[in-house]
Formats: structure tokens, C-alpha cells, sequence
């Protein structure tokens, strides 16, 4: 099966339904998925990020 890269996008409206990270939550969050990997994918929907805006910007 061959692996597809797609260029994603944060729509605004959607991320702003999703409040930022405090430093504490986002320090756990690195830790977690450097310890676990990303347990949690992202949700997108049209190459736009409905879900995970902070997982995608960590890295």
C-alpha cells in the first residue's frame, strides 16, 4: 500500500472552536507523543484540520 502526503490547512473558524494549550498542557502533550507516538489522530476533512490543531503545530 503506498503512503499519500497531503498538505493540510487550519481554518481559523475551526480553530478557534478549540481553545489554545496552556504551556503546562502543551509541555504534557510534547512529552506524551515523544513518550507514545500520536495516539490520537488528526480529523480532517477536505485537507482542512477539524481536530488536532495542536498535535499539528508541535511538529
Amino acid at each position: 500500500m503506498e503512503k499519500s502526503l497531503y498538505e493540510l490547512r487550519v481554518d481559523p473558524e475551526f480553530a478557534k472552536l478549540i481553545p489554545p494549550l496552556q504551556d503546562t498542557e502543551l509541555s504534557m502533550l510534547t512529552d506524551s507523543i515523544l513518550a507514545n507516538g500520536c495516539e490520537m489522530p488528526l480529523l480532517v476533512w477536505n485537507g482542512i484540520i477539524v481536530d488536532g490543531h495542536n498535535r499539528y503545530r508541535m511538529f
